[in-house]
């Protein structure tokens, strides 16, 4: 295990001193004329096993290639959830976008992170790892990546071991982190870097501290439980186990070790209590229910809304209507349309179970609906859905539960409704119109809700080129939110020899968002895009 953990140490050396070069750290004359003897490592203590370095590899390990891909299933990106945050705001640069994080915030790789002089934040992983970031801290998640797993599952609170195979990978570029790591499966990684060098994890309770403006302190690194290893640019290997702190300060000759530098005392108290401390305050199933937010301010990225399904009389469309008369069974269906948070959830627990779901689907925060999904996606995600919550699936091909490829050219291979089945699916178009209309409470609005398209829409006008959280928006008559504008929703049934999808999005005219809108689909069932999402239906009855 060792041996794999320096494979990528000896890898990632190479870039940090190319970056030490690339800054300048020492000029081209204290390069050629200063005397610097290599500092060996202090000898560890007798329970400590000497540290054995294997030659880098060739490869797949020397190019930085994960090991994630050495099992079945595809890795799929983590979630890292904000559980709490003291002080004044706190910026994160995400996506291209900076937004002010709340509690519930869902942060991605690439995101970084700027606390000020009196803000602090605290972050889980949902492969167990916690984190509290200080004030006057830089931090990125550069990478973090796991095998699918079902979070419902996973007792966040008492777990000893991450659930899954994962690589994470975080950059400290000033300030101070305390951390808990738990233990790491067989080929998973974890490091966290510095200007100075990288410290490789594999379960455990620490603090790293840097700070830019003084790179003569170099990278100084306490251990409270478990055990790590730190890796230099010149090639020093240093260990730390539980009870030591070290001042570790690097050149090209060599590192200088310094034990239990100044303040190291402190902030080894802290992390003593800081992974318990952590874990008492979050729900068991932190990412299954989000942390109560602490502000009732609204945020784009508040704790994730929850799906539920409003239960829809049955009635006849008018005759203005792209159905004339036609009745409609009573029936459900989605309040919200599907979000981002629901789709990954759900599209991580059916990677497991057979789905080819990989990295399909995309979305601009946790509450916004998902998009660049196509019909053929959404009808899978539908079955794996309703299997997870133990209802029987509607969609079939050749009398199989439809999990894979994509059908409908052939007669025999269509995707088919399964009659009877009282699983999840897609709306007919009349079912959406009907819902859409208001039901029998309709008050023959001309959008969802509203004759003002602005008090339940979001449109061209007003939606600054994007799509926006679900339920920003006046509900309808039924309670039902954004079924004008946001994004166009696919349904079940087909428009000519196209799959049908109504309400408008977030780029189009208000015409286009209007109840009674007819709109002719050109767009083939295995297309994505930015503004075109769903909403869920059932058949009446449970």
């Amino acid at each position: 295990m060792k041996s794999r953990l320096f494979f990528h140490f000896f890898f990632f050396s190479a870039i940090f001193l190319a970056q030490l070069e690339a800054n300048d750290l020492l000029t081209t004359s204290e390069k050629t004329t200063e005397k610097v003897t290599k500092q060996q490592a202090p000898t560890p203590r007798t329970d400590t096993p000497p540290v054995k370095i294997t030659p880098p590899p060739t490869g797949n390990h020397a190019r930085g290639i994960s090991l994630l891909g050495s099992s079945k299933a595809a890795a799929v990106e983590g979630s890292v959830r904000v559980i709490k945050k003291d002080g004044a705001p706190i910026e994160v640069a995400m996506n291209g976008a900076s937004m002010e994080i709340q509690v519930g915030t869902v942060l991605k790789q690439g995101s970084k992170i700027k606390t000020g002089a009196s803000a602090s934040v605290t972050l889980m992983f949902d492969n167990g790892a916690v984190l509290e970031i200080k004030p006057d801290t830089e931090f990125l998640i550069e990478q973090f990546d796991r095998k699918p797993f079902d979070p419902a599952g996973v007792d966040y609170k008492t777990m000893e071991d991450e659930p899954t195979q994962s690589t994470t990978k975080l950059r400290l570029d000033t300030g101070v982190i305390l951390m808990g790591v738990k233990k790491l499966k067989e080929y998973s990684e974890f490091q966290i870097g510095t200007q100075v060098g990288i410290t490789g994890i594999r379960g455990t309770s620490l603090f790293v501290k840097y700070d830019k403006d003084r790179p003569e302190e170099g990278t100084i690194v306490g251990v409270t439980e478990g055990k790590v290893e730190f890796l230099t640019p010149s090639g020093t290997v240093q260990p730390i186990s539980a009870g030591e702190a070290f001042e570790i300060i690097d050149s090209p000759t060599g590192a200088t070790i310094k034990p239990n530098p100044p303040g190291s005392s402190v902030l080894m108290a802290e992390t003593r209590v800081i992974d318990q401390a952590i874990r008492q305050t979050v729900p068991a199933n932190s990412f299954e229910s989000a942390p109560v937010p602490e502000s009732s301010q609204d945020s784009e990225d508040m704790a994730p809304v929850k799906s539920e399904m409003i239960k829809v009389e049955g009635g006849s469309l008018p005759k203005a209507s792209q159905f004339p008369n036609q009745s409609v069974k009573t029936f459900e269906i989605g309040k919200y349309e599907v979000t981002w948070s629901e789709w990954q959830k759900v599209r991580d627990w059916a990677l497991t179970k057979g789905y080819d779901l990989h990295e399909v689907g995309k979305g601009l925060g946790d509450n916004h609906p998902v998009i660049y999904v196509n019909w053929y996606d959404v009808v899978k995600w539908c079955n794996a859905k309703s299997e997870m919550e133990r209802l029987e699936p509607v969609y079939q091909v050749k009398e199989q539960v439809y999990k894979s490829g994509a059908f409908g050219k052939e007669e025999s291979d269509i995707v088919k409704e399964k009659a009877g089945a009282k699983g999840y699916r897609l709306p007919t178009g009349a079912e959406w119109e009907w819902a859409a209309r208001g039901g029998k409470k309709s008050k023959k609005y001309t959008y969802s809700g509203s004759n003002d398209l602005n008090a339940v829409g979001w449109f061209k006008d007003n939606s600054e080129g994007k799509s926006h959280p679900v339920a920003q928006k006046k509900a309808n008559e039924l309670g039902i939110h954004d079924m004008s504008g946001n994004v166009w929703e696919w349904c079940w049934d087909l428009n000519t020899s196209y799959r049908r999808f109504c309400g408008g999005s977030w780029g189009n005219d208000a015409a286009n968002c209007a109840v009674a809108y007819r709109f002719i689909s050109r767009w083939s069932p295995d297309g994505r895009y930015n503004g075109l999402g769903f909403r869920l239906a059932r058949s009446s009855g449970k």
